[in-house]
């Protein structure tokens, strides 16, 4: 049986790393408080994504894709987070008992949204749309 808790809290300081770009995709997280930058190494240059805070999901990309991590988050204040291992995950998806599923889909939605916008965007300004 396993007893072991379905959630844990972490804390990051200013700076602190909590997610880095390259590493596996072993952990989803919900920020509790603070906020972080989601960066991604362009030209050996850390550049700025967006910006995540409190009741946001992380680390969601590389774990539903098995791929590593395609961005660092870095706290920009002091950040806690609750982590859900992606067993938890599975688990509350297949028995729809997680709180934070509709907000996951909702987010997931929200960004095909805007690459979508980009993408189409790009195109009529590079005139092949």
């Amino acid at each position: 049986m396993d007893t072991s808790p379905r959630f844990a809290e972490k804390k990051f300081s200013q700076g602190e790393y909590i997610i880095k770009e390259g590493d596996p995709g072993d952990f989803i997280a919900m920020i509790t408080s603070g906020s972080a930058d989601i960066v991604r190494k362009i030209n050996g240059v850390n550049e700025r994504i967006r910006i995540v805070s409190t009741g946001q999901i992380i680390g969601e990309m590389a774990v539903l894709s098995k791929e590593p991590r395609s961005a660092s988050v870095i706290a920009n204040e002091d950040v806690a987070i609750i982590v859900i291992q992606p067993r938890t995950l599975q688990m509350a998806l297949m028995n729809d008992d997680l709180p934070i599923i509709y907000e996951l889909i909702q987010q997931l939605v929200a960004r095909l949204q805007e690459t979508e916008k980009h993408m189409e965007e790009y195109l009529r300004v590079s005139g092949k749309g």
